[in-house]
């Protein structure tokens, strides 16, 4: 007994249980039937599908469940295919009927007025792609509404005309399938309208190649004008765009339609719908219905409203203005100009070119400047040179301004031996026996002291000379006794004596010998006057050369007072002196004229007092 009434009391929680589950399931989600006359692929069934997939949201919101199905019209016009079409379509949709039904053109919407209490009872529908001559509307009750679409040709040849204004002919091409008959009748109500304007030549049921050879020799100004083509004369199926693809091919003429996927396909364009306004309007609709609106109440108003289209590459092709064109058109499949299409690439390539430019000015700018600069560095090189020359010019001549005393009593001697020896020879010509050895013997006395003045006065004219100096192997030790010879007066003077202390075998150097005399003259004459001033009891110039390590040295050594650090730290700057009427350039000008040739000018160690200068000089290089 108590296992009885445990099983009743677990049997009404697990009941319990499942009906709240079954409670706490959502409501399933309205379901919208997509029906399309025709094929999956035809291209204005695929432009209304992913409109209305987007209307409705479908793969963004999980608010509308939608299907899509296809009759295949055209393919399977048979009463066997339409009924195993009803089978399936009741077969998968009896247990979840749709809440909504779209039926994409007229041979869907016939099949499902003529399947309607079958399949789906009740249900409203939707319709679109049906010309309003198309609907029947004896069959429609109040939950069958739809759009009506503007299937008229005559706005095609209005725009034909308006571009072409010379249009005479009208070919019309159109296809053989049964529901292709009300557009041909259509095409011929619109032929009347035109009456008197136009003459119009039908190309109808004619098979593809037929129709192809047709078109392809037609007269000047004619046009085209395409309705569809499932079928032609052969009874060979087609997609009608692609037919159109085929025609235009093979087209002497511009052709003109009303459906908007023939913008793209060959034709130059129409007046037409497009169909992702017809999706779009359409899946707006369904979404009202299905959320309980009147479908009286929301059809009302509702219409698509008809565009100018045309295709810019078949404008081109058949050089029709674009000024032609009415206001308002959409032109398609435009082909961007350079500029649009390379305009990054374009002001990239402009930038670096600007970039480039300016640079190149910059450069040249510069180059210019730095010509400029270089032109007037040279001739300030040269100013300085001269000025240089002048100086040291200068210097020469100062310091033989302060030689001159000494070099007058010099060139005294020899004058004086001369004038000596001239008069003792005129003593002895007045002889009346005059000793002809004797006086064979002045006469060379007088040749000799006169080369002796001569030599002095040479010096003295290379010293004093102005002229651009060239550099030459010189015997620097030559150099220095000829300077000596030249100092002979002063020494004397000054009570100095000179030791001399030279090699045997030549210093040969790649030197300019007047400005290496300069050197020397004033380094030995320095070392005179601080001999001279400084009344020292020992009072030697010392002057010795040698060449150690390819360089010819000449040491200046004077037994003078020596020189303070500071004068060692300053002695070669310019207008440095240490003497009362120095001008402070002579060892400054000395410097520059050992460094450049390729030597230096230092002021060396003074072991035993005074001070001590040595001039090194690079060794010429031996001659081969």
């Amino acid at each position: 007994m108590l296992r009885v009434w445990a099983l009743l009391v677990l049997s009404l929680i697990g009941g319990g249980r499942a009906v709240a589950q079954k409670a706490a399931q959502p409501a399933p989600a309205p379901t919208l039937l997509a029906l399309y006359s025709d094929d999956r692929l035809l291209p204005a069934n695929i432009l209304v599908d992913e409109s209305l997939r987007l209307t409705l949201g479908v793969g963004r919101t999980d608010a509308v469940a939608y299907y899509s199905e296809f009759l295949e019209a055209a393919r399977f016009p048979g009463d066997t295919h339409r009924g195993h079409l009803r089978d399936y379509l009741r077969a998968t949709y009896q247990a979840h009927p749709p809440g909504v039904v779209f039926a994409g053109g007229r041979p869907a919407l016939e099949f499902l007025l003529d399947n309607r209490q079958d399949l789906f009872a009740g249900v409203p529908i939707v319709f679109a792609g049906l010309s309003e001559s198309e609907i029947p509307r004896e069959r429609l009750d109040a939950n069958v509404i739809g759009l009506a679409a503007q299937v008229d040709f005559a706005p095609a040849v209005e725009l034909a005309l308006r571009l072409q204004p010379d249009t005479t002919h009208v070919v019309v091409v159109a296809g053989s399938a049964e529901r292709e008959r009300a557009l041909r009748d259509r095409l011929k109500a619109v032929a009347v309208g035109f009456e008197g304007r136009l003459t119009f030549i039908s190309l109808t049921d004619l098979p593809m190649a037929e129709l192809q050879q047709q078109l392809s020799a037609l007269p000047p100004h004619t046009v085209v004008l395409y309705s569809t083509l499932f079928r032609d004369g052969a009874g060979q199926s087609f997609v009608p765009v692609r037919a159109l693809e085929l025609l235009s091919a093979a087209s002497s003429a511009p052709i003109y339609g009303s459906f908007e996927t023939y913008v793209g396909s060959g034709a130059v364009g129409g007046t037409l719908q497009t169909w992702e306004d017809t999706g779009s309007k359409a899946g707006a609709i369904a979404l009202r219905v299905l959320a309980g609106e009147d479908p009286q109440h929301v059809i009302q108003g509702q219409v698509v409203a008809a565009t100018t289209i045309v295709d810019w590459r078949q404008m081109r092709r058949w050089h029709i203005p674009e000024a032609n064109l009415p206001p308002g058109t959409v032109i398609r499949f435009r082909e961007p100009t350079f500029w649009e299409t390379y305009w990054k690439a374009a002001a990239l390539i402009a930038a670096v070119g600007i970039a480039q430019l300016s640079l190149i000015t910059w450069l040249a700018v510069a180059l210019q400047r730095r010509r400029q600069a270089d032109a007037t560095r040279l001739r300030a090189e040269a100013r300085a040179a001269q000025l240089r020359g002048e100086l040291n010019h200068a210097t020469r001549v100062t310091t033989m301004g302060e030689l001159a005393a000494t070099l007058a009593h010099e060139l005294n001697q020899p004058l004086a031996a001369i004038l000596s020896n001239a008069q003792a020879a005129r003593r002895w010509l007045a002889g009346s026996h005059p000793d002809l050895d004797e006086i064979r013997a002045i006469v060379g006395d007088i040749i000799t002291d006169d080369k002796r003045a001569g030599e002095i006065i040479h010096r003295m004219r290379a010293m004093l000379r102005k002229s651009d100096h060239k550099r030459a192997p010189i015997d620097l030790a030559r150099v220095v006794q000829d300077t000596a010879a030249l100092l002979n007066s002063e020494l004397v003077a000054a009570n100095v004596r000179l030791m001399l202390n030279l090699p045997a075998e030549p210093l040969v150097v790649d030197a300019d010998e007047v400005e290496t005399q300069q050197v020397l003259l004033n380094l030995m004459k320095n070392g005179i006057d601080a001999i001279a001033d400084n009344g020292m009891r020992v009072r030697e110039l010392r002057v010795s050369a040698s060449r150690p390590h390819n360089y010819a040295v000449v040491t200046v050594h004077d037994t003078g007072g020596g020189m303070s650090d500071d004068t060692r730290a300053r002695l070669f700057d310019p207008f440095f002196t240490t003497k009362a009427k120095g001008l402070g350039m002579g060892l400054a000008i000395c410097r520059r004229i050992a460094e450049a040739h390729g030597g230096k000018l230092d002021v060396g160690a003074a072991s035993e007092g005074g001070a001590t200068l040595v001039l090194s000089l690079p060794l010429a290089a031996p001659s081969a």
